[in-house]
């Protein structure tokens, strides 16, 4: 026995949906150009980023290597994550 229901929805109704679904272009460029430039910021400047992490935690520390390279892959994960944006929106 064939358990599926399909449900025939309204014009208005299906029209909304789709429209909710869809993504404006102007939200994936805008996520796009955000993702990279924090992505650049963290690959450029690591030493920067750590310092605005751990901006009321830590007083005249430095961060370690490991740290560095945390915050350097992490920029790389948003620059791929910005492309990926920029190809969801087209």
């Amino acid at each position: 026995m064939d358990a599926s229901i399909t449900v025939d929805l309204p014009d208005e109704l299906r029209d909304a949906y789709e429209a909710a679904n869809r993504v404006p272009l102007g939200l994936g460029i805008f996520e796009f150009l955000f993702l990279v430039a924090l992505g650049a910021f963290c690959v450029l400047k690591p030493e920067t980023v750590w310092q605005f992490q751990h901006l009321w935690t830590v007083r005249g520390g430095e961060p370690t290597d490991y740290s560095i390279i945390s915050i350097r892959i992490a920029g790389g994960i948003c620059i791929v994550a910005g492309v990926f944006c920029l190809a969801a929106a087209f």
